[in-house]
């Protein structure tokens, strides 16, 4: 559903995330300082000062910006979800940035400020994946395995993360599941599965392409085994959007709890890594979070 707020500058709380992405906090600061002084700002350094923050958030606030990647934007989504009438806007300076290219957000403050001003708002979807929430793409698979090195990795940005995938491609093994879903159940064995709330990973790496968050429904796609001399092909048409014409790809459109058993333990919420020896229960949580039209 869509609304208008009227929000002004006075009213935006932007939270920086300074061990994300390149542009580091002393500069995102003094970009925000010169575009217009009343903007308000917090540099937090880890999750329990992001805690803090939206405990003290002073009720004036009516927007909050999110300054980092998906990973900061999903550490933050339970703060959304307590203030229903809050709305979330993001400066993307993650290594993907899946959510905010998916959304329409860039680094153009000019922007971003004329989309508060205009007002207009979006209630989206969330993912509840047992327990902890998502917003984006999460999965298992070849997906995880790549989450899980990149994340023990200290360097960032697209060139690492196509190292980090290069490696899994070589490494990573297929796997049995069973997916249980109101439209059947469904087993095999498959080299990922994406549960997409939204249609990328990032860098516009789309693997859901048909996904919104703001549809009342999620993707789960479940990626068949393939040839490694197909890798070449199946990312150009990830990266295209073009993944659904793929027939080792098989989309399920769900709007009610589905469930995945697998034997392996690593999962991923929204690019994070988590570890898990139940299996995967999804629910869907409907038009949640208010977030800025761009």
């Amino acid at each position: 559903m869509q609304n208008t707020v009227e929000i002004l500058p006075a009213e935006i709380m932007f939270v920086i995330n300074p061990n994300s992405g390149k542009q580091n906090s002393a500069k995102i600061v003094n970009r925000l300082r010169q575009f217009d002084d009343q903007l308000s700002y917090a540099v937090t350094r880890n999750i329990e000062a992001v805690e803090e923050l939206f405990q003290k958030l002073d009720k004036k606030y009516k927007a909050v910006v999110i300054v980092g990647g998906d990973g900061t934007i999903n550490g933050a989504l339970p703060y959304f979800l307590k203030n229903p009438n809050l709305v979330l806007a993001v400066l993307p300076n993650g290594s993907g940035n899946g959510f905010a290219r998916d959304l329409g957000f860039d680094w153009n403050l000019e922007q971003l400020m004329a989309s508060f001003r205009k007002g207009e708002v979006i209630d989206l979807d969330l993912l509840e994946i047992n327990g902890e929430l998502a917003i984006n793409v999460s999965g298992l698979g070849i997906d995880s395995y790549v989450a899980y090195h990149f994340q023990r990795s200290k360097r960032r940005g697209l060139t690492n993360y196509v190292l980090a995938t290069a490696r899994a491609i070589v490494q990573f093994r297929d796997f049995e599941a069973e997916i249980r879903t109101q439209k059947g159940n469904f087993s095999g064995k498959y080299r990922m599965i994406a549960i997409a709330n939204t249609s990328q990973f990032g860098n516009n790496a789309q693997i859901a392409p048909l996904a919104k968050p703001y549809g009342g429904n999620y993707i789960v796609a479940l990626v068949k085994p393939f040839p490694t001399w197909r890798y070449p092909g199946f990312i150009v048409k990830m990266f295209t959007g073009k993944l659904q014409a793929s027939k080792y790809i098989q989309y399920l459109i769900l709007d009610k709890q589905s469930q995945i058993s697998w034997k392996n333990t690593k999962y991923h919420l929204d690019g994070e890594p988590k570890e898990s020896v139940d299996d995967l229960f999804v629910r869907l949580l409907e038009g949640r979070v208010k977030v800025l039209k761009r």
